[in-house]
């Protein structure tokens, strides 16, 4: 396989990788052309809205609606209106706390209390509880 320079200083070429990819792509193409004729012949053009519509199945598969898993607190109100924005920091923050240390959580707490006018010591309970009450019931 040959490299040449473009003028655009790009490499053009194909790897050995490439080549296999091209050719196992050919010889599952023509065998989905064949089997495809062959059902054709045997029970008409339907068989193409078939193949659409299982296609189509195979693509979306609709998954549960799951709420996200908060840390346990008391449902509070934000001491302040926050925007749409602010909700989802607020509701980020509970929900990726677990993955994170000790330290980031305190970290992070102390950057969203600041806003909220909520005192550092008490920031990540405050905060999760912020949260738990935008959620709502569960």
């Amino acid at each position: 396989m040959s490299n040449t320079q473009s003028s655009n200083g790009l490499e053009q070429g194909l790897k050995p990788r490439h080549v296999t990819m091209l050719s196992i792509a050919g010889v599952i193409g023509a065998g989905l052309f064949v089997g495809s004729g062959h059902a054709i012949a045997a029970a008409g053009p339907a068989v193409l809205l078939a193949y659409a519509a299982a296609g189509t199945l195979v693509v979306y598969s609709e998954r549960p609606l799951t709420r996200p898993q908060l840390p346990d607190a008391e449902p509070r109100r934000a001491p302040v209106p926050l925007t749409l924005s602010e909700q989802r920091a607020v509701l980020g923050f509970a929900e990726r706390q677990g993955e994170l240390s000790p330290a980031r959580v305190n970290e992070l707490a102390g950057l969203l209390a600041q806003p909220l006018h909520i005192s550092a010591p008490k920031a990540v309970a405050e905060l999760n509880g912020i949260a738990r009450g935008l959620l709502g019931p569960t």
